[in-house]
């Protein structure tokens, strides 16, 4: 990691935001080079502020509690009273520098970081249709190239199903594949073994979701088959866990989100009517999903980050990138120090945003070649 040296500017009291000028007396990942940045950070001496408590963090411990227990972090941000913060989300630009990146990501060979990577909109741009989104062979060459870096561990967390994330990345063995947004886990294997799935409660989730409400399906089924006779182009998708209305070829924009608005307000009267607590609704990028509520990207990333920690191998940094509603429940839940990406626009609880896939990739690219 860098080693920074901090000169305040500006006099703000507790709880306020403060700006400082930090200079890297670190190379980064290639050549020895010196720079400054500036690192926006808030004062925590004031207990006359209580912190904003996320209603995504509500099942989640506090984020001391995950920093000590799930991610080691450097000696200088450990002993550090300032808790570093982006004052907004910042673009991906703003890591341009080896010093800015080295202050997140160190670029050894030898400490663990890992990957959390969303696939469709985040790795892969969209398509007309799901069926048409596969790996590129540029993308696949990048995921090799972050499977072969023996610091790395990446994961793919996604809403697609098992076996399309087997099918296309099993090879990938060093790969934690994470499906349909965390209910099918497989873990990394060694090279040539054959992969395994579990469910999340093997992970730790309640194993209670998947017993409960064993009908809800079949409810909800025939509702969201209205809507796809209703909007010819449009079609639902069964998973394991969950019903997916896509509605992304209609070709009235307009009348699509009158429909969707519509849907949502009717499925969820339907939800209380039939009293299916555990189900959630979301509206993402042309979907409208129904799901068991306590499977969350953001939940899944947190509990695989504890277990490392608690088997004595914690994470020297984390990054978690996605472009949906499902992947700022990994933004909420993570922990300050981790690099969290938006891909796309719209609002965002990330600190860093890219505009396109493509710019993304060309980060993970930087992060490869770091030594």
């Amino acid at each position: 990691m860098s080693a920074y040296t901090g000169t305040k500017c500006g006099g703000a009291q507790g709880g306020q935001l403060q700006v400082w000028e930090a200079t890297s007396n670190n190379g980064g990942c290639s050549a020895s080079t010196s720079s400054t940045i500036t690192i926006l950070s808030r004062t925590t001496t004031s207990p006359s502020s209580p912190p904003v408590q996320s209603p995504f963090l509500r099942d989640f411990p506090s984020d001391q509690e995950f920093l000590e227990g799930g991610v080691e972090l450097s000696p200088t941000k450990a002993d550090s009273t300032e808790d570093f913060l982006p004052l907004s989300t910042q673009p991906l630009a703003a890591l341009d520098t080896d010093a800015a990146l080295q202050h997140f990501w160190p670029s050894d060979l030898v400490s663990p970081k890992a990957l959390f990577l969303d696939y469709d909109g985040t790795l892969r741009e969209f398509e007309s249709s799901p069926e048409l989104a596969v790996p590129t062979s540029e993308l696949m060459s990048l995921l090799q190239a972050l499977n072969d870096r023996p610091d790395l561990r990446p994961h793919i967390i996604s809403g697609r199903s098992s076996e399309f994330l087997e099918a296309h990345f099993g090879s990938l063995n060093a790969f934690t594949l994470i499906a349909e947004h965390g209910y099918h886990i497989s873990p990394p294997v060694a090279d040539g073994d054959c992969r395994s799935w579990k469910l999340w409660e093997h992970f730790g989730g309640d194993a209670n979701h998947f017993t409960k409400h064993k009908n809800w399906k079949a409810t909800l089924r025939e509702a969201m088959s209205r809507l796809a006779d209703q909007n010819p182009g449009s079609r639902v998708e069964e998973k394991q866990s969950s019903l997916v209305w896509h509605y992304r070829q209609l070709a009235d924009e307009a009348a699509a989100d009158t429909a969707v608005a519509k849907a949502f307000e009717d499925l969820e009267q339907l939800c209380k009517r039939e009293r299916l607590q555990d189900i959630n609704l979301t509206k993402g990028h042309k979907v409208l999903e129904a799901s068991y509520r306590n499977v969350r990207k953001g939940l899944v990333m947190r509990r695989l980050c504890e277990e490392k920690a608690l088997f004595g191998e914690p994470y020297s940094a984390v990054l978690a990138a996605g472009d949906d509603v499902s992947d700022e429940t990994m933004f909420e839940a993570a922990p300050r120090d981790f690099l969290t990406i938006k891909v796309g626009a719209g609002s965002t609880g990330a600190s860093l945003r890219a505009q396109t896939p493509e710019e993304l990739r060309q980060f993970l690219w930087r992060l490869v070649s770091c030594r």
